[in-house]
């Protein structure tokens, strides 16, 4: 076996790429926690579903559609930036449903009544308002979402590996606990309203809370604590020294973005809003081409057989573990002059090698019709691609 095979084999282990994840563990006590969990927060979930179609079911039904159509580009977005051994849709589930139905229904709410219930008590009524959802929320909130990303962890453990993949499912985790708190909001802003033009008070609230503010809110914050956590577990065995300080930073940062964005918005500083939200997401950004970098030598590993081979070229390689930027300037330079149709078809071609990456960790490196077909669509879309530029 020579070395570039050898260091396929090591990357794939090591990354965990192409294994298998199945959601139903009889044997996990972690499955059946979740599971329970679950089952509570759905019980819940439609209580208030029933109450609010009950009272105002033109509301509900709005709400409904609205938050569902709005969560299908976050979706795709997400999917799409994982571009390194995709998280199957199931894991992405599973840390969505924990932030939607158990991190908000289970725990969120009732905590957060009871921790400003007791700030009450021990300062008065009137004593901390200023302060108090900015010190619970955050508390409670992330704390919430955390333990989901811990859960999908465990459920999930030959499958997230390092920081990326905390990434990730933290921002699936915060994504559920976005849409179905504000699908809650919207509902009750309307019953406030005592079910009058629930239509506009529905879409003036989505507006407010699904438009350029969500960019910097819990799918952002959980991002930052999965980064925490899975800096945490692609460094067990290091110790404290090298585990602690950056999965505290990065936790930290989620826990004191949310406090300040809700103090900000309790005292009515709107219009440092969009200044936040460009600090926010900027952060988000760096944070995640900073952990994303992490697994470029995998990848670079990965696929180095097939440049030997001739099927990649170094070029092409160097691209594809490097960032968008590097990839659509090189399309760019393959088109050959040749305009839209020259980079759609050397996209094409830069696509059909990410599958067969794919489809080589799912096989773990060996031959399987998958790969075959892989290797043979990258071949045809490489012909029609030299027959376009003239290659």
């Amino acid at each position: 076996m020579s070395n570039v095979d050898v260091n396929r084999d090591a990357a794939i282990a090591a990354s965990g790429w192409g294994e298998r994840y199945r959601f139903v563990q009889y044997h996990n006590a972690t499955f059946w926690l979740y599971a329970v969990l679950l089952a509570i927060g759905i019980l819940h979930f439609n209580d208030q579903l029933t109450d609010a179609v009950s009272r105002v079911p033109t509301a509900a039904v709005t709400a409904s559609v609205l938050w569902a159509v709005w969560l299908i580009p976050w979706v795709w977005f997400l999917q799409s930036r994982d571009r390194f051994g995709r998280q199957t849709f199931r894991v992405a589930a599973t840390g969505f449903f924990w932030g939607g139905l158990i991190a908000t229904f289970v725990i969120a709410l009732p905590a957060n009544a009871a921790m400003l219930s007791l700030l009450g008590k021990v300062f008065g009524d009137g004593a901390g308002l200023s302060w108090a959802a900015a010190f619970t929320a955050p508390f409670v909130e992330e704390t919430a979402k955390g333990l989901g990303i811990v859960v999908v962890v465990l459920l999930a453990r030959s499958h997230v590996r390092n920081t990326y993949d905390g990434f990730v499912i933290g921002a699936f985790v915060g994504l559920g606990f976005q849409v179905f708190e504000d699908w809650l909001y919207t509902v009750q802003a309307a019953e406030a309203a005592f079910g009058a033009n629930q239509v506009q008070t529905t879409l003036a609230l989505f507006g407010a809370r699904g438009g350029f503010a969500a960019l910097a809110s819990h799918a952002a914050y959980s991002a930052l604590v999965g980064a925490g956590i899975g800096w945490w577990i692609q460094n067990r065995g290091r110790g404290l020294g090298v585990q602690l300080p950056r999965a505290a930073l990065f936790i930290g940062l989620a826990f004191f973005i949310h406090g300040l964005w809700d103090f900000l918005a309790f005292q009515g500083l709107v219009a440092v809003t969009p200044l936040m939200v460009v600090t926010v997401v900027a952060l988000v950004i760096v944070v995640g081409r900073w952990t994303q970098r992490q697994e470029r030598p995998w990848m670079h590993d990965l696929l180095a057989p097939e440049m030997a081979s001739g099927l990649i070229t170094d070029a092409e390689l160097d691209a594809l573990v490097g960032t968008p930027h590097d990839r659509r300037k090189l399309a760019h330079r393959m088109a050959g002059g040749h305009g839209h149709a020259g980079r759609k078809a050397a996209k094409h071609v830069l696509h059909a090698e990410m599958d067969l990456a794919e489809a080589l960790a799912e096989s773990h490196g060996t031959e399987s019709d998958d790969v075959a077909h892989a290797r043979n669509e990258l071949r045809r879309l490489r012909s029609d691609y030299s027959e376009l530029v003239g290659a």
